[in-house]
């Protein structure tokens, strides 16, 4: 029930700094954005008049939504550090929690409150956004995603590992020094996919397992790369199995999906921060 309670006390100081204000006002300035791009694009390209088929329209549409969902994740990445670094540095920097934890109150039970009540802000903000961009996409193009279920899933896997790590790290740095690591851990994780893709394309075994190494590290950009596949039209997979593998090395294009293992390990990897979080947080002197 404590936790439950943190967690209610997690949403109402989010809705204090307008938080959830901020990520709706995003969510409808960029979808309002792509879907006037897409439409634009539609009418000057692709239109009666040219010579594009409608299958091609779909192709750039396609493109369009991996596009924009790489920018929303750097949205979802943002804003999980922004929330999840001070959830406990600011209160300790603050001197608040001794007076709070003087209560019969639990400090893994304050951990585990503040985790569900940023999870219950970012999984549906994730979700609705993710699900108002496919249908935008499908309105205007008439593109459907094979996946859109297992791509949301992901995105919505990412920004709970980023989230999860801010909230450890904030257990003993303060609340900007945790948010910087978080971030640069994820941008670290999507330059090392990059480069084991360019690894594979020159077939150089060093660099695939640096890569593979840093995605066990850190998953997001496993997740991400998910994502991505899950978006994908199944004749752009199928074309990408026939040529050659230069396309590894293109972040914006997924030609095969991550193994059950990597799934497993990444809730798992979730799972062993929360707890590391609250092993942490229980040991540190306030």
């Amino acid at each position: 029930m404590n936790v439950l309670v943190v967690a209610a006390l997690t949403l109402l100081e989010l809705t204090r700094r307008r938080v959830l204000v901020v990520l709706v006002t995003i969510t409808l300035v960029t979808v309002a954005l792509s879907g006037w791009g897409l439409s634009a694009l539609w009418h000057a390209s692709f239109g009666a008049h040219a010579a594009a088929s409608p299958g091609e329209m779909r192709l750039a549409g396609s493109q369009e939504l991996v596009l924009f969902l790489f920018m929303f994740s750097g949205v979802v990445v943002l804003t999980a550090v922004a929330a999840g670094a001070p959830a406990v540095a600011a209160e300790v920097e603050a001197g608040t929690l001794p007076a709070f934890l003087a209560r019969p109150l639990g400090r893994w039970e304050v951990v585990l409150g503040k985790w569900l009540g940023l999870a219950a802000v970012l999984v549906p903000y994730i979700a609705a956004t993710g699900a108002l961009e496919l249908w935008v996409v499908l309105r205007v193009v008439g593109y459907r995603a094979p996946a859109p279920a297992a791509a949301l899933a992901a995105l919505v896997a990412e920004g709970l590992a980023v989230m999860s790590l801010a909230l450890l790290l904030g257990t003993r740095l303060s609340a900007m020094a945790a948010g910087v690591v978080a971030a640069a851990a994820f941008f670290v994780s999507w330059a090392a996919g990059v480069t084991g893709g360019v690894g594979e394309v020159l077939h150089n075994r060093d660099l695939v397992v640096g890569a593979t190494v840093a995605k066990l590290v850190m998953p997001s950009d496993g997740l991400w790369r998910s994502a991505v596949y899950h978006l994908e039209p199944p004749l752009a997979l199928a074309a990408a199995t026939r040529t050659a593998t230069g396309l590894a090395a293109d972040p914006f294009f997924v030609a095969s999906d991550q193994p059950l293992a990597f799934y497993l390990w990444a809730a798992a990897w979730i799972a062993a921060v929360v707890a590391l979080a609250v092993w942490s947080f229980r040991r540190r002197e306030l």
